[in-house]
């Protein structure tokens, strides 16, 4: 059987190529990786729990015409002895449904919402009087006395995490650590001279005009001044040179010529190393690599607990929008495999699955569809690819969509797919917390409204999920009981822009994407950020795309 390129079939044993996660992939075709590529493990996908393949087989046509009858008891009570399920875990999951409709909890559909919207505008959505660090309700708890958990300083929920970008798993780089130790508010210190016939640029702030030699009173000036974002790129930029740190260094530079302030040896290299085709990574992201890809404004704790519930909270809500009859119907027929798909945005899917260790969730093509990719709630939860996404982008964009939406299907992340707001966020965490430390104190108010959640939940987790969450919990406790969850789910699209940079590998690509986006110079500044970091470089060395020679 011939392949895609139409190359003659061979004969023997498969090339490794024939192996790669979505099938023989040509050299023409952009979605490809190095020869050196091999698959990992998953290091962090959604995956629904046992209990969801037991409501889709035996729930969903009850459920759906309101009470069970008679009838309907018998024969799922069959279907369960038949499968070897338990029948009184059956009528825990319906008690738990029920709760959640009469009680209109906030893991089911709230105010009559038909749809969830995107996750990414989570914290955008949240009301910005909400006080940070705190949620209403819960109150501040000292850490336990008795407490043998490390608490780490202010700010930062993520005691198993140094605080250095470095990964102790990744190959160490080849210069020297940092030698800049000035704290950010520091006097601006010296400038190595650049002669005027090696930069000319007028946009160099550290050049003097004039070739002789300035002035005692001009110096006085120039070591005043406050110092800029852009001096410190400027000053990376050299000290990166100097330790021939070169990926490094062009990505400094690609962002201070996106910026238009760099110099000519800046801009040389940037224009350079421009792509024009997509990197072809040589292997995929580890979960340890993955540790430098998280915001480092991220409550990880916090994540860890939604990671948990995210399973019982999808549950609710299919149910829920199953009942009411509003759960979209996806076309078998339009799924798509990305191991045969043509379709250019479901093979960027498959890639990028591979390429950041995750795999991809189903994916379903529909070309009417308004939008471009939409998260679909089922079991399991699917991609809806829409007709915005399916013509009209480069590689390079479908590269970073991809990317970016992929990482809400991270399981500490999914959460985020099924809440329409912050506030209904801040109830099913509480509940959490409430079935984790069942005494934590909560006003009244607070606790009973909780209560609903927690009873809906509850049922669903099973002994070893419950004991990770009272784990969890302690820790959250043990550093005070405090978390910003619109921080924590603005981090979170934060994140997902990174990861989509990092794909993409293309800055002005990635900023013409987010510049169309409400609040995304807020976002470029952080892709931006992200880019000039060694956090950037050494997870392009993990991705095996990173330079090795500038000029």
């Amino acid at each position: 059987m011939g392949h895609e390129d139409d190359s003659p079939p061979s004969s023997g044993p498969p090339t490794f190529r024939d192996t790669l996660p979505f099938g023989p992939v040509p050299d023409t075709q952009p979605f490809a990786f190095a020869p050196s590529f091999h698959p990992v493990g998953d290091t962090g996908s959604f995956r629904p729990g046992d209990f969801e393949k037991e409501y889709e087989t035996l729930y969903a046509e009850a459920l759906s015409e309101g009470e069970i009858s008679a009838e309907e008891r018998e024969r799922l009570d069959l279907a369960a002895s038949a499968l070897g399920l338990p029948a009184d875990r059956l009528r825990k999951l319906e008690a738990a449904l029920r709760k959640a409709y009469s009680g209109r909890a906030s893991i089911t559909l709230t105010d009559d919402e038909e749809v969830t919207p995107h996750p990414g505008t989570l914290a955008d959505r949240a009301p910005p009087s909400m006080r940070p660090g705190t949620i209403p309700g819960l109150r501040t708890l000292p850490p336990p006395a008795d407490s043998a958990l490390t608490i780490p300083p202010a700010g930062d929920s993520r005691p198993d995490v140094e605080r250095t970008s470095r990964s102790s798993v990744l190959p160490p780089p080849s210069h020297p650590p940092r030698r800049d130790s000035r704290p950010s508010g520091a006097m601006r210190a010296p400038m190595p001279a650049i002669l005027p016939d090696e930069d000319t640029s007028p946009t160099r702030p550290n050049v003097f005009p004039a070739p002789e030699l300035p002035t005692d009173k001009a110096i006085d000036r120039y070591l005043r001044a406050p110092r800029t974002e852009a001096d410190d790129l400027h000053d990376r930029f050299l000290e990166m040179a100097h330790r021939h740190a070169l990926d490094e260094q062009l990505c400094v530079a690609q962002v201070l010529a996106r910026r238009g302030v760099a110099t000519r040896s800046e801009r040389d290299i940037a224009k350079a190393h421009k792509i024009t085709a997509l990197q072809r990574p040589g292997q995929p992201l580890t979960t340890d690599a993955w540790k430098l890809l998280y915001h480092p404004d991220q409550d990880r704790t916090t994540g860890e607990i939604f990671a948990v519930v995210a399973s019982a909270v999808l549950f609710a809500r299919v149910n829920t929008m199953r009942k009411q009859k509003i759960l979209p119907k996806l076309d078998p027929s339009k799924k798509h495999d990305p191991m045969t798909s043509t379709v250019s945005a479901v093979r960027a899917l498959g890639w990028s699955a591979a390429a950041l260790g995750m795999t991809a969730p189903p994916i379903y093509v529909a070309p009417d569809a308004p939008g471009g990719l939409e998260i679909i709630p089922g079991v399991p939860p699917a991609i809806r690819v829409g007709g915005a996404i399916l013509s009209g982008s480069s590689a390079l964009e479908l590269a970073f969509h991809c990317a970016r939406h992929l990482v809400w299907f991270r399981e500490e992340y999914f959460i985020c797919s099924l809440v329409p707001a912050v506030a209904q966020l801040e109830d099913i965490f509480l509940a959490a917390l409430l079935i984790g430390a069942p005494d934590i104190p909560l006003r009244a108010d607070v606790k009973a409204r909780i209560a609903l959640n927690r009873d809906a939940m509850l049922p669903v987790l099973d002994a070893k999920a419950v004991a990770k969450l009272q784990g969890l919990v302690a820790q959250f406790i043990a550093r005070g009981g405090r978390t910003s969850l619109r921080r924590w789910a603005q981090s979170a699209e934060f994140t997902a822009c990174r990861a989509g940079m990092l794909l993409c590998g293309d800055l002005d690509v990635a900023a013409k994407i987010l510049s169309k986006e409400p609040n995304g110079d807020q976002r470029i500044a952080d892709v931006e950020k992200f880019w000039a970091s060694d956090a950037a470089s050494e997870l392009r060395r993990a991705l095996g795309v990173a330079v090795t020679n500038v000029y």
